[in-house]
């Protein structure tokens, strides 16, 4: 049946995370980002509009720039609505020193995003035929499957078995002063 949508059209981190913050579960009971990968390209992106250096992002960077990603991730899927992490593919190569050979795909975003939800499909469409791999599946229930021009009919076994509510998130924040006061203490132990 027919239902509303709100839609925001943009490619901002800053602008998707602030939307993600004012939903309101009395109204919204699904919400959908496609494409996960633009926002991780936004991220990158205002690192990039602040360095001085063309040799590549630097290793202490990444920090900062992963935090506010993942932070939204976080925050979306401890969201009592479904939520639909949708990203585009990438090829993922293989290098012996004399050529480069494929050996096999990911989620173009962060290398975490994929492993975040309950279940991930990677779907492709060859000859009009959509195929949806089962990659994983918390429930075992389709874990490993190939579903051919799959429909909700498909997954809706899986709707019972996910609840209604997911773990609560953590404050990232107070995780890692948490765990900075155990390190301390235990290095404190060991002086």
């Amino acid at each position: 049946e027919p239902f509303d949508v709100d839609t925001l059209h943009t490619r901002s981190l800053a602008e998707v995370t602030e939307a993600v913050a004012g939903i309101d579960p009395a109204v919204h009971g699904v919400v959908v980002i496609d494409s996960v990968s633009h926002l991780w390209d936004a991220a990158m992106e205002a690192y990039a509009g602040k360095r001085t250096s063309k040799d590549g992002i630097p290793l202490q960077a990444w920090g900062s720039i992963k935090k506010p990603y993942k932070a939204l991730i976080a925050r979306l899927l401890a969201m009592p609505v479904h939520v639909f992490i949708l990203g585009r593919q990438k090829n993922v190569f293989e290098d012996d020193g004399e050529k480069l050979t494929k050996v096999g795909v990911t989620m173009r975003a962060e290398g975490e995003t994929a492993y975040e939800p309950h279940i991930c499909l990677r779907m492709s469409s060859v000859n009009n035929v959509v195929t949806a791999t089962v990659e994983k599946d918390r429930t075992g229930v389709l874990q490993g499957k190939l579903l051919i021009n799959p429909s909700f009919a498909d997954i809706e076994p899986l709707i019972p078995l996910l609840g209604e509510v997911q773990a609560p998130a953590e404050d990232e924040d107070e995780r890692v002063a948490k765990d900075g006061e155990l390190i301390a203490a235990e290095d404190s132990k060991a002086a």
